[in-house]
């Protein structure tokens, strides 16, 4: 997912600028180094944008962040209990990799799931030429298997 980033000594109207160009209510906040160190909102700057000169002391380092070698399943685990609408993705040397959003992660899951689906799908199609049977063996294939549980997972959000 794309992610913008400005850097903590940017004056508050760039921000208001980059914020409506790109159509976010939130970036992504790097040092000089382009490690990150947090966001601002259009919330945050609000509230109290009209008192500061830059961005740097409306900075909030409450997003939760993985690393990009962090196993999938517990990012997508962490995203759903931390509440977030995103995480954070930093690379090992704390810069910003980009963004993984709730509809970024249901993506990736549809597209695995319907994908290895319909390579199923297309065996038994092979292997039964009856529809009742090839039915009958979709819905076998779907109640027991680990994409039915995936299915549910994804419509709990």
């Amino acid at each position: 997912t794309g992610v913008y980033t400005v850097e903590q000594t940017r004056g508050i109207n760039e921000c208001i600028s980059k914020m409506q160009r790109h159509n976010v209510d939130t970036l992504i906040v790097v040092d000089s180094l382009k490690k990150y160190l947090g966001t601002v909102s259009i919330t945050d700057i609000r509230l109290t944008g009209h008192v500061v000169d830059s961005i740097g002391p409306l900075i909030r380092c409450n997003m939760p962040t993985v690393q990009t070698e962090d196993n999938a399943r517990a990012c997508f685990d962490q995203l759903i209990e931390s509440g977030s609408s995103y995480l954070v993705v930093l690379n090992p040397d704390q810069t910003v990799a980009g963004i993984v959003t709730k509809t970024s992660m249901a993506s990736a899951m549809a597209e695995q799931l319907w994908g290895d689906f319909f390579q199923q799908m297309s065996l038994i199609m092979i292997l039964k030429r009856s529809q009742k049977k090839l039915c009958l063996h979709l819905y076998l294939l779907i109640m027991n298997s680990r994409f039915w549980r995936l299915f549910q997972k994804a419509l709990q959000w």
